[in-house]
């Protein structure tokens, strides 16, 4: 098979598999190496080693001046989620299932589950206090009317 269309298989192959992997790197090597094809067909080119010389320059070329550039219109979807889960808990409401006292913590039922709670004033059972912050696995609560 003619080096040229050598080229051009491996250079569509990395092309397509720039949808399967995508990153904005390897639709470069591929386009580098359709460069390569046309050098090859037009007669610029006659050795392996300059096809592979030119790829590989070309390729450098590519990724550092195109890169950045076609990344600002095609960036792919990104989003920054809170990764402190207590943040948003804070201000939530929870029903009290086990008194709680300033000297003795109690229990809350919050977030589909039993979880240890403290208080700085008395809270009886079946209470709805609101979450303030947290103290290890112990959540810091308050009456809604404080």
């Amino acid at each position: 098979m003619e080096q040229a269309y050598i080229w051009l298989i491996c250079s569509v192959i990395l092309i397509i598999l720039e949808a399967v992997i995508p990153g904005g790197v390897i639709i470069f090597l591929g386009i580098s190496g359709l460069v390569v094809f046309g050098l090859l067909k037009a007669g610029f080119v006659d050795s392996v080693y300059m096809s592979f010389i030119i790829w590989f320059i070309a390729s450098i070329v590519m990724l550092l001046g195109l890169r950045s550039f076609f990344m600002k219109y095609f960036e792919g979807k990104t989003r920054v989620q809170n990764t402190d889960e207590d943040i948003d808990a804070y201000g939530q409401n929870a029903t009290v299932i086990e008194s709680i006292n300033p000297s003795q913590n109690g229990r809350i039922y919050f977030r589909g589950t039993s979880w240890s709670a403290k208080s700085e004033v008395s809270i009886d059972k079946d209470e709805t206090v609101i979450v303030i912050g947290r103290d290890s696995n112990t959540w810091v609560v308050k009456k809604i009317n404080q």
